[in-house]
């Protein structure tokens, strides 16, 4: 065999690692975000009759570089899981479950539906931003 019959050794990425690469781009993203975003006071008025129970802070209302990174967020996170779910199609129903669960508490933060939540749910782990 001659060297112009080879084939240049082209370095193979696995399914795990673009996974992987993709997901350091989320994160990042979602770093980005958090560091951008804005939290604001509640000033509980003690003249007032009404009594408020709940978080004395909260995310303030985003702006458009916030919005722009949630559309962003929203894109790169459904086509990640997308391909997540096709190496997971064999999965264990409690793996499936939990994989659901981690994925329904992203899905809703990147939405800012659940920003005033403390924390992801008790399954997930510590690749998945809580919310300060």
């Amino acid at each position: 065999m001659t060297n112009a019959t080879k084939t240049p050794a082209v370095p193979l990425t696995t399914c795990v690692g673009l996974l992987r690469e993709r997901l350091h781009l989320i994160e990042t993203k979602m770093i980005e975000l958090i560091g951008c975003s804005t939290i604001e006071v509640f000033e509980d008025d003690p003249r007032s009759a009404l009594v408020v129970i709940g978080p004395k802070h909260h995310w303030g209302k985003p702006d458009n570089r916030q919005l722009r990174l949630q559309m962003e967020l929203k894109g790169l996170y459904a086509d990640w899981f997308e391909q997540l779910q096709l190496l997971l199609s064999d999965a264990t129903e409690a793996v499936s479950r939990e994989v659901a669960e981690v994925d329904s508490f992203i899905r809703r933060w990147i939405k800012a539906k659940a920003r005033a939540q403390r924390g992801p749910p008790a399954s997930a782990t510590a690749s998945a931003p809580a919310p300060v």
